[in-house]
């Protein structure tokens, strides 16, 4: 399989930590958020798939993981956390409305942000 990682990157401040982003096309969001111990590249496959199916997809690295920051304090891995960190990422990135998919660990935090804040997930 070709895969075309003409990707986006970036690294967003979000509530004080670094965020790295990998973003690809136009069109309605989809956030893919990784599980444990991966990171963005884990939907390296998926990416342009999505991308050419024409949705502007959005994939970080979680805190703690990739090429985002990793604090040292256990305390800065708690849900509260880890949902504001993605709720940084969409208001930085000008996302008012989301599709998810999340694997594993992402899987928690996406479950997470549909149960607490409904309006910014579509499905």
């Amino acid at each position: 399989m070709n895969i075309n990682l003409n990707v986006k990157e970036r690294i967003l401040d979000v509530n004080g930590s670094d965020i790295h982003v990998v973003e690809q096309g136009e069109g309605p969001a989809v956030l893919l958020l990784h599980g444990f111990p991966d990171s963005w590249y884990l939907w390296r496959h998926q990416i342009p798939v999505l991308a050419e199916a024409g949705y502007r997809v959005i994939a970080p690295d979680q805190r703690g993981f990739g090429e985002s920051d990793k604090p040292a304090e256990k305390g800065a891995y708690l849900m509260p956390a880890l949902l504001d960190d993605i709720l940084g990422v969409l208001d930085e990135l000008d996302v008012k409305q989301t599709y998810i998919a999340a694997h594993d660990w992402g899987a928690i935090v996406g479950w997470m942000l549909a149960g607490m804040y409904p309006k910014k997930v579509k499905r």
